[in-house]
């Protein structure tokens, strides 16, 4: 048995007794034309079982085993069931659902609304190499490579000597850029729990090739000059796709900025990832890992029009840098200080990132148009947090030997740091002398707490293999206090304990939630990534209470929490199932 698969088994003894909640893993709708064992990134919806909020529901739970289970697993109290997996149709004209779903933002009620989904990479490796010598695809690769064959899109047996012909990479590729980008879904809950609804007319896909179009916004706009997938030009300043679209924020207009993150995948390599079908980069790298803003429902060359405020952008004012997700600073109602600026915050997520906020030039009127808020994310000033008295670990200080705590008062600054697409930021960052932080992932501004939460996912390099949560404080004169909140741990979690934090949400009743994306590494595989319920002592700022109550699939990490606003229904997207070493332990969700 493989030791992977050891793991498994023994952990699935291990809670066999535990009183978990019910959740189908079975995929609903049509079976997508690929191995039926084939691993499948998908959204999930989670709900109490008597139908009210979860925060209460969380709250009553006995504590859910970390286990890793061969599927999804919920707490006592709760339910749950599929929503949509890859290449599963989710439009009128056939639309395929993407890939390794993230980022989710929900627009509706507690019964029916539209659902934004992110579209991050494919798992595995695609075809790779020059000349003659190629390699065949694995993973999702080689199963979107299948599908792409028994549909006629690919004149290809899947053998390296296949790949060689520049008209199955480019046919591959074409596949990719299909599969990445992000979906518009109308979803709409029954008797029989939440489905979508592919006939919907307003249902879009936003594929990361030409089909989707940006207008590049900022100092950088006048720069670009790329063209579509044929290359034919387009207009001065329009991009042609966005990629790598990890975790996201919703503005207060009502578009999603999406965090480009790690773009170096995609362009700029011949032979490897999205340029392997000409002779030379078939887009310039440099036109991705921005702020990639999209106007949901709108068609997806819709390019941003300043004069009316619709259409999709890309905002070079914010930087470029592996941007994990933006979250704006908004008052308990949900709007930004009248006659203040626009202020956004979000992350570098690499080891020796930092956390940032853009501040825009002009203030934000609650009365504006559409048009005059979407302008405030083209110009105004960006900061990069530096972090005073903080120890060479990024985790405890000069000072104290300790974790900082929020009654110490330790105090960071703001420093402006310039804008040039043709300059490294995190180099920039580097000279100025800012000390870098130990793996900035998810930040998450909380309207009720007036406080910023940062999840630090680790810096292996400074033994920081657990991660932990910290919180900000806004003082006057671009300064802000800093504490922890939590502390991530390397042991076995019997009692909530976590490690590798990510993804985090506030909802609409002032909880705060989190998610991990790496505790089966950290743990030897015995732990599995999972979402938890983190509760604030209001007197000290830190944690009182952590509770994990949903669990993902072997080699999965669960990403993008959405809340209805009654909060009786949580949208989860459960990301690479079976990815790496786990590829042979899951064929999750289950095929009926």
């Amino acid at each position: 048995m493989r030791p992977i698969l050891a793991v498994l088994a023994v952990t699935l003894a291990a809670h066999a007794a535990q009183a978990d909640g019910t959740f189908d893993n079975r995929l609903r709708g049509p079976v997508p034309e690929i191995d039926r064992r084939a691993p499948l990134s998908s959204v999930v919806a989670v709900g109490a079982v008597d139908g009210g909020p979860l925060t209460d529901a969380a709250r009553k739970a006995g504590e859910l085993s970390p286990g890793v289970a061969d599927g999804v697993r919920v707490a006592d109290g709760l339910t749950g069931g599929l929503l949509v997996s890859w290449l599963q149709p989710v439009g009128p004209a056939g639309e395929r659902f993407g890939a390794n779903n993230d980022y989710l933002a929900w627009f509706g009620d507690a019964a029916k609304g539209y659902l934004w989904v992110s579209h991050e990479y494919l798992s595995g490796q695609g075809p790779t190499g020059r000349a003659a010598e190629w390699t065949a695809p694995t993973g999702d690769h080689a199963r979107l490579a299948q599908w792409l064959m028994e549909r006629g899109k690919l004149a290809c047996d899947g053998a390296p000597p296949c790949w060689s012909q520049p008209k199955a990479r480019a046919a591959h590729v074409a596949g990719v850029k299909e599969s990445l980008g992000g979906s518009w879904l109308r979803v709409v809950k029954g008797g029989d729990g939440w489905r979508v609804d592919p006939t919907d007319a307003n249902a879009r896909r936003y594929p990361a090739s030409s089909t989707t179009r940006l207008l590049m916004t900022g100092p950088y706009a006048g720069q670009v000059k790329d063209h579509d997938d044929a290359g034919r030009p387009l207009p001065k300043g329009v991009v042609a796709g966005t990629i790598a679209d990890c975790s996201g924020g919703v503005t207060p207009w009502g578009t999603v900025l999406l965090g480009e993150e790690n773009v170096e995948a995609f362009y700029g390599k011949k032979g490897r990832g999205l340029d392997i079908a000409g002779k030379g980069p078939s887009h310039d790298p440099d036109y991705y890992g921005w702020a990639a803003e999209i106007d949901p429902g709108a068609d997806p060359g819709l390019v941003y029009d300043p004069k009316s405020g619709k259409g999709h952008a890309k905002h070079s004012a914010l930087g470029r840098a592996r941007w994990e997700n933006f979250s704006f600073a908004v008052g308990a109602d949900g709007r930004p200080v009248e006659g203040g600026p626009l202020t956004v915050y979000f992350a570098d997520d690499r080891s020796g990132g930092r956390v940032h906020k853009f501040v825009s030039a002009k203030p934000w009127r609650q009365g504006a148009s559409r048009a005059e808020k979407r302008k405030l994310l083209t110009a105004g000033t960006l900061f990069v947090s530096a972090l005073t008295g903080v120890a060479p670990d990024g985790h405890t200080m000069t000072a104290t030997g300790r974790a900082p705590t929020r009654g110490e008062g330790f105090v960071g600054r703001w420093v402006p740091v310039a804008v040039d697409h043709l300059a490294d930021l995190f180099a920039n960052e580097e000279r100025l002398g800012i000390f870098g932080q130990n793996r900035p992932e998810e930040v998450e501004w909380h309207p009720g707490r007036a406080a910023l939460y940062i999840a630090y996912t680790g810096h292996d390099d400074r033994g920081d293999r657990a991660g932990r949560i910290w919180a900000f404080e806004e003082r006057p004169g671009e300064s802000f206090i800093f504490y922890e909140v939590a502390a991530g741990s390397e042991r076995l979690f019997a009692d909530g304990g976590f490690a590798r934090p990510d993804n985090l949400v506030v909802g609409t009743d002032g909880s705060l939630w989190f998610a991990t994306d790496g505790q089966p590494g950290v743990t030897g595989g015995v732990a599995a990534d999972a979402f938890y319920l983190l509760e604030i002592d209001d007197a000290t700022g830190a944690a009182r209470a952590v509770k994990r109550i949903v669990t993902a699939p072997p080699g999965a990490e669960i990403t993008g929490p959405a809340f209805t606003p009654d909060m009786t229904t949580l949208f989860l997207a459960i990301q690479h199932p079976g990815e790496g070493a786990f590829e042979a332990a899951t064929g999750w969700p289950l095929r009926p």
